[in-house]
């Protein structure tokens, strides 16, 4: 199995090669197992849909200039930085991104100590969900707003 992060090694490989295929990642990242590149293609499709990367040609894709902060990791910040408290129900609904990947987000800002959880609120749906705190708006500012930009 690969390890955990395909999408943070494919980036990487996808950076240095430039313009590749799939099989030029899997190469890159030293794959044997059909499974592993299976992992990969959905790691191009994930970055696809960020604007990380672009389809060249059917199956050949290149790397966009603005790889170090995609475009909806920069929505992200953003929309965390304006609202101050949130959930991840309500980064989806401002920026577009994908829940999972706005959870993965919030996850590792939590463990960087620029957010930390406010509490629950009740949902649409009835049930509870969790809502985040940005700690100091201002260093969060500088440190991820800003210099997403």
């Amino acid at each position: 199995m690969m390890k955990a992060g395909i999408t943070d090694r494919v980036r990487a490989a996808a950076k240095k090669l430039g313009k590749f295929r799939a099989a030029d990642i899997g190469t890159a990242l030293a794959v044997k197992e059909y499974g592993e590149l299976k992992q990969i293609r959905s790691a191009i499709r994930e970055l696809r849909k960020a604007g990380e990367i672009e389809c060249v040609e059917p199956g050949v894709y290149r790397c966009l200039k603005i790889i170090e902060g995609s475009p909806v990791r920069r929505r992200i910040f953003r929309a965390m930085h304006v609202r101050g408290t949130f959930s991840v129900r309500d980064l989806v609904l401002l920026t577009d991104a994908d829940s999972s990947y706005v959870r993965s987000v919030i996850r590792k800002l939590i463990q960087n100590g620029a957010l930390r959880v406010a509490g629950d609120r009740p949902a649409p749906s009835g049930a509870r969900e969790r809502t985040y705190q940005v700690g100091n708006r201002d260093r969060f500012f500088l440190d991820y707003v800003k210099e997403a930009s």
